[in-house]
């Protein structure tokens, strides 16, 4: 089977594809250099980190835009019917989809996986895996859909929202497989131009829907649903056409599904823990509390999302540095930095936050001062282990995040129940940071051990890599 460096300077793939990344300047990306080279190599991620950053923070600033416009042109029960099958999109997303692109690329970038006939099978797999769960989503749905509609939208009740919703839900996997297949690549920019369409495609039609006046939600659900499908068939049939044109493998959708299960677990109960602080206090505060605890997570929000960012950047380097033992040196020198800067950020915090909150908040937000003091090391800590440290977790130890995630839930559950009934936000944000300074003293503590070993052997690599004859079905 040819490697990836023997055909970086082919011009076409095994379909008559154009498809040339790359992939040999990438794997010596990030290896120990000059100054005059590590200079550069800085600039380049820095460069990628605005690739991905840059289209987010477009996105975001566009959603808050058409919600806020969304909201004053539905009004309440209109609106809560809308955000209700938006919000079912995003969850089902966020927990099957991110879990399914995790297994993808830690496969992908792995040693093995760096076969450009292999990498494109896995993300063959993964794309099938995600229409083949949409299905089997369907089919209960669609049966009781009658039932479900009612119990979800009461007087409001229609089996074509669920219909909707679910085509969302294929969109955004579609999409997801798009970029991966940039990020994998590490081609940022066309990673940042998904975002950028995809937004468009979203808000710009809900602005078109706005303009002319339109007051039902099924019609800006389709725009929601619909968009993205249009936009990530579109993507897959040009730009990422060789994963389309792939060979389908059973036996690597079998692989990933050994590494997805526990991705899948551990990605939906850490979603819990770090969401149940509002809701439990809403529920024993009341939603006062919850309005200000709320205020101080988004004035902290900013610093976690970077470390999000620069995720996205660094996870395909991850398995390469890994086997080739080079990712310890990389990996602890970005960590003593990063702890150093969010110590840093703390101590300014104490210092300004005062005045910073006055300038940004109303007056009903001014007593959010300690709560963002209290908060802000739980947004400092996705600073220091996002990047590096929660992928490589992932990647090594998916098991023990499982194990460390399900035993938390229950300690937090009681911890939140009884300080934010004593304590209300201040309560609940001291819980927040306490469980976040613990599990990045474990994470770091595990990461910086596992970053100075090797990755074991994969035991399942004959399914996947060996021969395909039998194994393989034609697209």
């Amino acid at each position: 089977m040819p490697s990836l460096t023997g055909l970086v300077n082919s011009r076409q793939d095994s379909q008559g594809q154009e498809f040339a990344p790359e992939f040999e300047r990438l794997q010596h990306a990030d290896a120990p250099s000059s100054a005059p080279e590590r200079v550069l190599g800085a600039k380049r991620t820095l460069v990628e980190f605005l690739c991905v950053a840059g289209p987010k923070i477009a996105a975001g600033a566009g959603q808050l835009l058409a919600n806020l416009l969304l909201i004053r042109r539905l009004g309440p029960e209109h609106a809560g019917v809308l955000f209700v099958c938006i919000t079912a999109i995003i969850l089902s997303d966020a927990v099957l989809g991110s879990s399914l692109d995790i297994a993808v690329l830690k496969l992908a970038t792995s040693r093995e996986g760096r076969e450009l006939s292999s990498t494109l099978r896995i993300q063959k797999a993964a794309l099938m895996g995600k229409v083949l769960s949409c299905i089997l989503l369907a089919v209960p749905i669609l049966v009781f859909s009658q039932a479900i509609s009612e119990r979800l939208f009461h007087q409001f009740s229609d089996v074509r929202l669920l219909i909707l919703a679910l085509t969302g839900l294929l969109g955004l996997l579609i999409l997801r497989s798009v970029q991966a297949y940039f990020q994998i690549s590490r081609r940022f920019r066309l990673y940042g131009m998904t975002d950028l369409l995809h937004s468009l495609a979203k808000y710009g039609g809900i602005g078109i829907l706005l303009a002319v006046g339109v007051k039902l939600p099924l019609k800006y659900l389709v725009v929601y649903a619909c968009g993205p499908l249009l936009l990530g068939i579109v993507l897959l049939l040009t730009l990422i056409r060789p994963v389309v044109v792939a060979p389908f493998s059973w036996a690597t959708l079998t692989e990933l599904w050994w590494s997805f299960r526990w991705y899948l677990g551990s990605g939906a109960a850490a979603s819990i823990n770090t969401r149940m602080d509002v809701l439990l206090l809403s529920a024993a505060a009341g939603a006062a509390q919850a309005g200000l605890f709320s205020a101080a997570q988004v004035i902290c929000m900013p610093i976690q999302l970077i470390g999000m960012y620069l995720a996205v950047v660094f996870a395909p380097r991850i398995m390469p540095l890994w086997e080739q033992g080079r990712l310890s040196h990389i990996y602890h020198r970005f960590q003593f930095w990063t702890i150093a800067g969010a110590v840093v950020i703390q101590g300014l915090a104490i210092l300004l936050v005062g005045r910073l909150s006055a300038l940004i908040l109303p007056p009903a937000y001014r007593s959010t001062t300690a709560i963002i003091l209290l908060l802000l090391p739980s947004a400092l800590t996705a600073l220091i282990n996002f990047p590096w440290s929660v992928s490589l977790l992932m990647f090594a130890h998916p098991r023990f995040l499982l194990v460390f995630e399900l035993t938390a839930l229950p300690v937090l559950g009681l911890l939140y129940r009884v300080m934010c009934n004593w304590q209300g936000a201040i309560g609940a944000a001291t819980v927040t940071s306490g469980f976040a300074i613990v599990k990045t003293i474990v994470y770091q503590l595990l990461a910086s051990r596992t970053a100075k070993t090797k990755p074991a052997p994969r035991q399942q690599m004959t399914l996947v890599y060996g021969d395909t004859a039998t194994a393989d079905s034609s697209a």
